[in-house]
């Protein structure tokens, strides 16, 4: 059998197993995660809830494609001003254009960090203020460990480190009235810290997802600790399976990556209002303390570890020292 053929019987038995699994699906932390698993679940937020947005500036990252295209398109559809971000010029220019609505993109490569501060400066001269910024950019489990430019782990340095560095340059732009949200993932339940660049970069040791899943619990203890920090509202979501380009390291030949999503994913734009509704939904103003969102649009308690604000701070320290290592 070749190799082609045994990841085709892979596919096909894990498909099987999705199905079964989903369709009598009842559990706490994966509930939503795919549309089969959401069969006796009502969405928690609708399209047609989503005011006018005229006068609002809105910053996401990751806007290219997939999640993050969604989420700025319906933004910009309802009147918000859109800086979308995506890490080429050409890449750029097809996101204004999918966008539309007189919607601005800058280039921002979070495998960076110098990129990454050079592309946080351009925003501050783009706009006053910004009233959501949207960190959902993002890699999943590369089959082997890459780095970045600063020789840190690629996760870690995309989904984790680099929005860290943007959200503190952009704090000017923020308020009292601002919201967050970072997308972050189920996998944070199913994954340990990592609060050492020796651990981080242990490439004999290396296991892409619970690499990831380390990466999208900083995402949670992130908005715990930015929220102590500065009283401005954030939250973290776990938008489910989303089509897009988020499984490009899948070892399954791309139609049947394609096949997958159509699926078992959830649609872009229905994924998307997971992470809009509590940008603009006012019951998430009166929050007092940060929420996990879950397909489609409701909250649910995260892992313990994303509610441990010991670890939160420590995550902080790290990322702090981290940047002061590379004089950022």
């Amino acid at each position: 059998m070749n190799h082609n053929m045994l990841r085709l019987l892979i596919f096909i038995i894990t498909t099987s197993i999705a199905i079964l699994f989903g369709l009598g699906n009842t559990s706490f932390v994966t509930t939503g995660t795919i549309p089969l698993w959401h069969l006796n679940e009502k969405y928690g937020f609708d399209v047609s809830e989503i005011p006018n947005l005229s006068g609002k500036i809105a910053v996401v990252t990751g806007a290219s494609s997939g999640l993050g295209l969604a989420t700025a398109s319906l933004l910009a559809k309802n009147g918000a001003s859109v800086v979308a971000t995506a890490r080429s010029t050409e890449k750029c220019q097809a996101t204004i254009e999918a966008v539309g609505y007189a919607s601005r993109c800058i280039v921002l490569e979070l495998m960076s960090l110098r990129k990454t501060l050079s592309g946080a400066h351009e925003i501050l001269t783009l706009v006053p203020r910004i009233d959501y910024l949207i960190l959902n950019a993002g890699i999943m489990a590369p089959p082997e460990l890459l780095l970045s430019e600063d020789s840190i782990e690629a996760q870690f340095a995309t989904n984790h480190l680099g929005h860290f560095l943007l959200t503190r340059e952009l704090l000017p732009l923020l308020n009292k009235d601002s919201r967050i949200v970072a997308v972050s993932s189920v996998a944070h339940w199913f994954t340990k810290p990592m609060l050492d660049l020796q651990s981080l970069n242990d490439a004999s040791n290396y296991k892409p997802f619970i690499w990831y899943g380390w990466t999208k619990l900083c995402n949670l203890l992130f908005v715990n600790e930015f929220a102590r920090k500065y009283g401005i509202i954030a939250h973290a979501v776990h938008p489910g399976g989303v089509q897009g380009k988020l499984l490009r390291f899948a070892a399954l030949p791309t139609p049947l990556v394609q096949i997958w999503e159509s699926l078992f994913y959830w649609k872009a734009d229905t994924a998307a209002l997971t992470v809009i509704r509590p940008l603009v939904d006012d019951a998430f103003s009166n929050a007092k303390s940060p929420l996990y969102l879950v397909p489609i649009a409701r909250v649910r308690r995260p892992s313990i570890d994303a509610m441990n604000s010991t670890l939160a701070a420590e995550l902080w320290t790290f990322s702090d020292a981290l940047l002061a290592e590379h004089n950022i």
